[in-house]
């Protein structure tokens, strides 16, 4: 495991400084397949740290809420009843892929990195 994303994700999050070293080793597996080195470039440590921090939160959900609950699997409450009350919100305008990484903190800020990571298209002028 990369020292330099530990230190990355020790510093965006210190709540998660208990998680066992085992666990970390496969959150950090998953992260490392999931994140486009090149496209991340010398942001791609903070990248993982990210990616792996919003994994291990949504462990956390899971593990409390089950894997069925409306923020495990992405949904977005948009209206509640209860009675005759009724509220509705609008609904935020995600990437339907970005759906679960908008759950947490960390998603959100992996997302935010992503974005502010622009691949130059090449084109070929004949």
């Amino acid at each position: 495991m990369n020292d330099r994303v530990l230190i990355n994700l020790e510093a965006i999050a210190p709540e998660l400084a208990e998680t066992p070293d085992i666990v970390l080793g496969v959150f950090y597996d998953i992260a490392v397949g999931m994140v486009n080195t090149k496209a991340f470039g010398s942001k791609s440590e903070l990248a993982i740290a990210y990616y792996m921090a919003h994994l291990i939160t949504m462990r956390g959900i899971t593990m409390q809420e089950g894997a069925t609950s409306a923020i495990a699997v992405g949904s977005t409450v948009v209206m509640e009843k209860e009675d005759e009350l009724q509220r509705q919100y609008a609904a935020p305008s995600i990437k339907a892929t970005d759906s679960t990484l908008s759950s947490t903190y960390y998603g959100r800020m992996f997302i935010e990195l992503r974005n502010s990571c622009v691949i130059p298209v090449m084109t070929r002028l004949g």
